[in-house]
């Protein structure tokens, strides 16, 4: 019976949450039949003229001229449709036919800001200026907590409660014109480094999206001054994103407890479904597709033809998953979310920032390519070479220049492949983005108002010991053979293990973390985690060692019952064949200690464990 009403409940808010998206997808405001008496999709001076007109005069049913309904058209009516007009002063302009609602990003953190842009088109697809005027209303998804959102005319603030997904419904004043954005809110960002990170992601998303409409007109417009402004902004959105960052946190992050294992759900009233295996593989399909399109951004073939055609199959190929990942049958219970975990976090914070930075990357490398960006010197020397008036600017031997070039044969994988496809792309990251963080955010408010969530966090892994071919008191880089012996670690552990070798200045700074962090028993959420690893990269990268050199991963690894680094006990065996780097100060210090620190790759409660020893020359 438990597990029966743990899996109604959880049904019914996705239903209510359907539900809800649906009415607002098909309801049209009662207001917009009112007022508009000649039925042009706008109220403005000559519907008002028309009320005028028939003052005193007994209304039919429904006549948009008595928009008070008291029976009668009278010059109250008129005034009521003067406070409905579409534009100011109800003059007579262009008629609404559509609008977009743009936001500066999807997922933001609560205690902020989101603004609203409307555009508003007409029938002929042109946007209409100034904007009419547009009111907005907000509505929760089921499963939300905290305070609701509160629209303040095109803002919409965020309360430092807020969690969850919410719809925004534009209407354009006076007229059946609505449009919708979606948005999901997470932990204010100033006091969760990974809300933090992930909104940084989100907003980097969008950035690329829009810029990369925008070198799509430029660039078939020849613009080259609006090129350079939307390549630097799409450079800059790219270099926010921190990978290596990312790559160090869970977007299992509840404000405070661990979201429980699948095996520990399946006894608390949420067993897998067929849903839940078909969320599996979908998603280890869309995280397949995106690896092919990154892999093919950053390697392409040459062949601008094939290249355009491969990319375009793929972005229709993410596009049928994505539709296939949103169909009710194939939504996941928590249970299918907390057992694929670690899939759905390499996706989000690996699979998702690696393609974004392939698709900005490639796009400044195939706009470098074709002479539309100057490889060297600045804006005003490519510029000179586009103005026939200006003093000739020599060029370097075989060149041409960028006008001449385009004038004569346009890039074929730069304008249909990447700018043709790339946008849509973009969107589908977003997207997909969008749509996993809402439904692991739905998965743990959900947990935490049925008391479900874990208060502690699991086992860490055990004693770590050293094997370098020298001695117990002191260890050497580049041991041919090296081994790092762990106890209480399996084989599904050491395979999604992380290993980072932290020495010179960093040391003493990791040490205070790792005091800091404490016993187990003192971590009570996520977040704690991901605030330590986040430390521990601001100090590798504080004291001038880079990420890659700190973060060693081991040939391979094998379970021993006799280890010596740990003086006989059984243990998993990491090994280097050639020894490990150096990590050293590069001073003339002769011993340095050096802090061996193993995590465990689980978005639910990254286990680790790490230990000092001292290390000799270079």
């Amino acid at each position: 019976m438990m597990i029966a009403n743990r899996m109604s409940e959880f049904l019914l808010h996705a239903l209510r949450g359907a539900s809800a998206v649906a009415m607002l997808a098909f309801a049209q405001p009662a207001l917009a039949l009112d007022c508009d008496v000649n039925g042009d999709g706008s109220i403005n001076t000559l519907d008002i003229n028309l009320v005028t007109q028939a003052r005193n005069t007994p209304a039919s049913v429904n006549d948009p001229r008595d928009p008070n309904h008291d029976g009668s058209i009278t010059a109250a009516d008129a005034r009521v449709c003067v406070t409905r007009c579409s534009l100011p002063r109800c003059a007579i302009g262009p008629v609404a036919a559509s609008m977009q609602l743009s936001l500066p990003q999807a997922v933001v953190g609560a205690g902020g800001t989101l603004v609203v842009t409307p555009s508003v088109l007409d029938s002929a697809g042109k946007t209409i200026t100034p904007t009419p005027a547009v009111s907005y209303q907000v509505v929760p998804d089921a499963t939300t907590s905290g305070a609701m959102p509160i629209v303040n005319g095109g803002n919409i603030e965020l309360p430092a409660d807020t969690r969850g997904s919410f719809t925004i419904t534009g209407t354009v004043n006076g007229t059946a014109v609505t449009a919708q954005a979606r948005f999901t809110v997470l932990q204010n960002t100033t006091s969760s480094s990974t809300a933090d990170l992930l909104v940084v992601q989100s907003a980097a998303q969008s950035s690329v999206v829009n810029n990369l409409a925008t070198l799509t007109q430029a660039v078939q417009n020849n613009d080259m001054v609006a090129v350079a402004s939307a390549h630097a902004a799409l450079v800059a959105a790219s270099s926010t994103v921190d990978v290596n960052a990312l790559s160090l946190t869970s977007v299992y992050a509840p404000d405070t407890g661990f979201v429980p294992t699948a095996g520990q759900l399946a006894s608390r009233g949420y067993p897998q479904t067929a849903a839940d295996i078909q969320f599996g593989t979908l998603t280890g399909q869309i995280r397949g597709k995106i690896q092919q399109i990154t892999q093919l951004l950053n390697q392409p073939t040459g062949n601008d033809a094939n290249d355009t055609a491969t990319l375009g199959q793929y972005a229709a190929d993410l596009q049928t998953l994505l539709t296939q990942l949103q169909q009710t049958t194939n939504r996941p219970t928590p249970y299918g979310l907390s057992n694929k975990s670690s899939d759905v976090n390499n996706l989000m914070t690996g699979d998702l920032p690696k393609v974004l930075k392939a698709l900005a990357g490639r796009v400044d490398a195939e706009l470098r390519q074709a002479g539309l960006i100057a490889r060297a010197g600045n804006a005003g020397t490519l510029y000179g070479q586009l103005d026939a008036n200006a003093a000739p600017v020599p060029l370097a031997s075989g060149s041409t220049s960028p006008a001449a070039m385009y004038a004569t044969a346009k890039p074929v994988f730069l304008l249909t492949g990447l700018l043709g496809y790339g946008g849509n792309i973009g969107s589908l990251i977003q997207k997909i983005y969008g749509d996993y963080l809402d439904q692991v955010q739905k998965m743990y408010i959900l947990l935490a108002a049925q008391g479900l969530l874990n208060n502690i966090l699991g086992q860490t892994v055990g004693e770590i010991g050293l094997v370098t071919g020298a001695s117990f008191s002191f260890h050497i880089y580049h041991a041919s053979n090296s081994v790092i012996d762990v106890a209480g670690m399996s084989g599904a552990d050491a395979q999604n293990a992380d290993v980072f070798l932290i020495g010179g200045a960093a040391v003493n700074a990791v040490s205070d973390l790792i005091s800091q962090l404490g016993s187990v028993s003192q971590i009570q959420s996520i977040q704690d985690l991901n605030d330590f690893y986040q430390g521990m990269l601001d100090a590798i990268q504080g004291a001038g060692q880079a990420y890659e050199d700190a973060h060693q991963q081991p040939d391979y690894y094998y379970f021993n019952d006799f280890c010596i680094g740990l003086f006989g006990d059984s243990c998993m065996e990491f090994v280097y064949g050639s020894g490990f780097d150096y990590v050293g100060s590069g001073g003339p210090i002769n011993i340095e200690p050096v802090i061996v620190l193993i995590r465990v790759n689980s978005p639910l409660g990254a286990k680790f464990g790490s230990g000092i020893f001292n290390f000799v020359g270079k």
